[in-house]
């Protein structure tokens, strides 16, 4: 298969997850970001998990622009991340790393932006309220943890068991897949 049309399947599935309804922060976008920033080399496309945002808040509804900017500004920053520590070299160590930087960065983005602007609760602007605000914001990133780590293995998986596949059969090969865990699985 090829891996744009490979690419555009699990975009498309990690969106249709993303529009039904799931519990706050077990989304499939940060892990759709951390695969963009890993598997799509032009740096425009690292943009391509916002439209599937904007059209969950179309769907959903939309809530205080400084909060909404700073979650778009999240996902872009878990991109990035992807990018850093992915695309050259998908590894079981620069995973982990990137799904607990990504979460960690999306964690602490939005609870700084609900911290300075509000929204809904008033966080008093000393280093006080604001550690408040980072400890009261530990319940959603504990479950952006736990939804990212369930699409990233997911979407990677898909992915990397195409290719390797791909290249069973004399396609194009990737190097630097997640071979160690292809090996071991291909042992049981």
């Amino acid at each position: 298969m090829k891996k744009e049309r490979l690419i555009i399947i699990v975009f498309a599935i990690a969106a249709l997850l993303h529009w039904l309804p799931h519990p706050a922060n077990v989304s499939p976008v940060g892990a759709l970001a951390l695969l963009s920033g890993a598997y799509l080399r032009q740096l425009w496309m690292l943009l391509l998990p916002l439209p599937v945002l904007l059209v969950g808040h179309i769907l959903a509804g939309f809530f205080d622009p400084p909060i909404m900017l700073a979650v778009y500004a999240a996902f872009l920053l878990q991109a990035g991340i992807g990018r850093w520590f992915l695309l050259r070299r998908k590894t079981i160590t620069g995973l982990a790393v990137a799904w607990l930087l990504g979460a960690g960065a999306f964690w602490w983005v939005t609870n700084s932006a609900v911290w300075a602007v509000g929204h809904g609760i008033e966080y008093a602007h000393t280093w006080g309220g604001y550690l408040a605000c980072m400890a009261n914001g530990l319940p959603f990133l504990a479950r952006t943890l736990a939804g990212n780590l369930i699409y990233i293995a997911l979407f990677f998986s898909l992915i990397e068991f195409a290719y390797a596949k791909d290249g069973a059969r004399g396609g194009s090969a990737r190097g630097g897949r997640l071979q160690g865990l292809q090996r071991y699985l291909a042992t049981r």
